[in-house]
């Protein structure tokens, strides 16, 4: 093996636009120092180590500013979070430090916002409850009371439909008409309505129910109320949630929440009760608390479904080390393997227990021919610059002169010294 190549500077980065999400915003420093503006809000300088939440504002205008050197994390937070904090003033940008040992599982949050790896509410739910503040301990998940069919929906395979089903799985309250989701991922409404139908045998309205419904069950075996479920998966009325909940598993939503709570599990909790309880004592450090919250344990393991990419798609093991499957074929990495999964082609990507696998970028098949896999090894010295690039590779916080095709020129050389 020759030489490794070093990184390049992490440019300075000025980005700015009119907030058109329904999520709310907790901007988080990694490295480095950013200055965040939004109309109606205080300036925010943050350092490495601090964070800021600033509430949804439709049509504000926000403007981000970082030095050079800086990694900085845009996390987007449930929009039912306003409605479920009734003891705090919510509209107000709320500034925090992350302690010692969180930070990989907050970019694990943002992994699991960016990419279609399976982690159902798990980055809105705990960073709703960091911010809305402790609640009581939720009951342990007893794996014999959930109820049947509670497994999202088949994912669709046509582009826009996919998007759109990925967007509600991450946080299935999203309420736009299905003129505004074909707006949204450039397709046509009829379009979008037949890949539904045609990639998994249900109309969009019921494919979204489902969907809703597989959350309800997970929020409510992690110890949430009806009504804070009611509002996070995106019904309009408790009594309409208790309705297509008894419709579908033949119990209320209360009545399933008491069975939980009559059966403790010996075993493992779930992956949503275990964030949710993480999310509790990082609220005590939030809120001023004098004993810093436990680092949480161990990231779980997760792993998409099988699925096809429109692009040729980068991946970089950030932390630990996983597996891509293609066919009857499965390619190792570990911890720094960057690797090219080729468009067009059906794949499995799966993490190991304490791991963390990003996108760092993308290629058109025009700019790559690909019809393998191919990897590389970058060093921890590329730890920062590497998580850089997957936070603008899919997010709006990009340098000017942005070029997509700067990866493909990186791993190139990569394998050029190797």
């Amino acid at each position: 093996m020759g030489v490794d190549v070093r990184p390049p500077s992490i440019p300075r980065v000025r980005s700015s636009g009119s907030w058109d999400q329904p999520e709310h915003l907790l901007l988080w420093v990694r490295t480095g120092s950013a200055c965040l503006r939004m109309e109606d809000s205080p300036e925010c300088r943050l350092a490495g180590g601090e964070g800021v939440w600033i509430p949804a504002n439709p049509g504000n205008r926000w403007t981000l500013v970082t030095e050079p050197g800086t990694v900085a994390f845009p996390l987007l937070t449930h929009p039912s979070l306003a409605a479920e904090t009734h003891s705090e003033n919510t509209a107000e940008p709320r500034r925090f430090v992350v302690p010692d040992g969180w930070q990989d599982w907050l970019i694990q949050h943002f992994n699991l916002m960016v990419t279609p790896l399976t982690g159902h509410g798990y980055s809105q739910d705990a960073l709703v409850d960091l911010l809305r503040g402790a609640g009581r301990r939720p009951p342990p998940r007893s794996e014999d009371t959930r109820p049947d069919g509670v497994d999202p929906p088949s994912m669709p395979r046509a582009g826009g439909a996919r998007e759109v089903a990925d967007e509600l799985l991450r946080n299935p309250a999203l309420d736009f008409t299905v003129d505004e989701w074909a707006a949204r991922v450039l397709s046509s409404p009829r379009t979008l309505l037949r890949d539904f139908r045609a990639d998994t045998g249900l109309t969009f309205e019921q494919w979204r129910l489902r969907c809703r419904l597989s959350a309800a069950v997970e929020f409510l075996a992690a110890g949430l109320g009806v009504d804070q479920v009611t509002a996070r998966v995106g019904f309009a009325s408790r009594s309409g949630f208790t309705r297509a909940f008894r419709q579908q598993f033949g119990s209320t939503p209360y009545g399933f929440s008491r069975t939980l709570s009559a059966h403790p599990a010996a075993g493992e909790h779930s992956r949503r009760t275990a964030a949710v309880r993480q999310a509790e004592d990082l609220v005590t450090m939030m809120r001023g608390g004098r004993v810093a919250p436990d680092a949480p344990g161990l990231l779980p393991a997760t792993r998409t479904i099988p699925h096809a990419n429109d692009s040729h798609v980068l991946c970089w093991a950030y932390r630990g080390s996983g597996y891509l499957g293609v066919g009857e074929r499965r390619y190792e990495w570990g911890r720094g393997v960057a690797t090219w999964i080729p468009a067009g082609v059906e794949h499995v990507t799966g993490v190991h227990q304490d791991s963390i696998s990003l996108p760092i970028g993308d290629a058109d098949a025009g700019d790559l021919r690909l019809t393998e896999p191919l990897q590389v090894q970058f060093s921890p010295d590329w730890d920062d610059y590497l998580l850089f690039c997957s936070i603008i590779a899919r997010t709006p916080m990009r340098p000017d002169g942005y070029d997509p095709g700067h990866v493909l020129d990186l791993f190139a050389d990569q394998v050029a010294a190797q």
